[in-house]
């Protein structure tokens, strides 16, 4: 019995010698600020959310979310004077994500608050509290996607590049790309002038060497090329006008059908260059 309770009492030890204490005395101590005898400073003890819901409605919890998330901020800003202080950016970083998440500001607050116990208790552990902070623009957006197609793009094709205008979409985007009808350009010296619809008499259609070779592709068209998190590639044709929903979260970039890029050149009439303008905007 004696060897069986000195086993359970030195894996209760390891454990609680392992990182942040939590706030286990918690239930006693009212929300807001307080101080033990030796800390340095005070912590931040979280209200109880759900109560608070229950007495005032959810507007009430949603209120003292935002004063609870500056109580913390403060602190961390260094305005307590207590020799807590972390880098401008992570305080803002942080902000800005427990802005986006203000339900995450009450399980922050919680895990703050073991952190500032620590760090007051020992004098130690500021390196560990900071680096928490730090990771949670990470943690809170895990898996979400940040860069939605919400506004519209202009540019003008490139004739010098296989693809540019790289654009950030979020899966299930929607994403209407049109290129101006009016202006012309070629592709090779000796051939026709035309339009980012492509030449009408050269489809690609399984001409490995252009890179846009599926049905609807022709030369010189204007295509696009959505690259996936997962790292696969999608090519399609666009040519004047299309609509391209993002399969997955990713990068679309936009450029002309073409293998060769030394011989391409702008459509020119008496010393105005045509310049074919590209619009990328979400679809309704």
């Amino acid at each position: 019995m004696l060897n069986r309770s000195l086993l359970a009492f030195s894996a209760i030890f390891v454990l609680a010698s392992c990182g942040p204490k939590k706030p286990a005395a918690t239930a006693s101590v009212p929300a807001g600020w307080f101080t033990e005898e030796g800390w340095s400073g005070s912590c931040y003890v979280p209200p109880d959310f759900e109560k608070l819901e229950a007495e005032g409605g959810i507007a009430s919890r949603k209120m003292k979310r935002s004063d609870v998330m500056e109580d913390m901020l403060s602190q961390w800003r260094g305005d307590r004077e207590d020799g807590v202080s972390f880098t401008p950016k992570i305080v803002l970083d942080a902000e800005t994500v427990l802005l986006g998440h203000p339900a995450d500001i009450e399980t922050v607050a919680v895990d703050n608050l073991a952190y500032c116990r620590e760090f007051m208790t020992s004098g130690q552990g500021m390196g560990q509290w900071s680096a928490w902070a730090k990771a949670l623009p990470e943690k809170l957006t895990e898996g979400e996607c940040l860069n939605p197609l919400t506004y519209t793009i202009f540019d003008y094709l490139d004739l010098g590049a296989a693809f540019h205008l790289v654009i950030p979409l979020c899966a299930e985007d929607m994403a209407k790309i049109t290129a101006t009808e009016s202006d012309k350009f070629r592709i090779e010296d000796s051939g026709p002038w035309i339009t980012a619809a492509g030449d009408p008499e050269l489809p690609t259609h399984a001409e490995a060497e252009f890179p846009c070779n599926v049905e609807n592709c022709y030369a010189g068209m204007l295509m696009g090329k959505f690259t996936g998190a997962s790292g696969m590639e999608t090519l399609f044709p666009i040519g004047l006008s299309t609509v391209f929903r993002a399969p997955e979260d990713g990068a679309l970039a936009l450029g002309i059908n073409d293998h060769a890029f030394y011989d391409n050149a702008w459509y020119q009439s008496g010393g105005l260059i045509h310049h074919t303008g590209i619009e990328v905007s979400p679809a309704d």
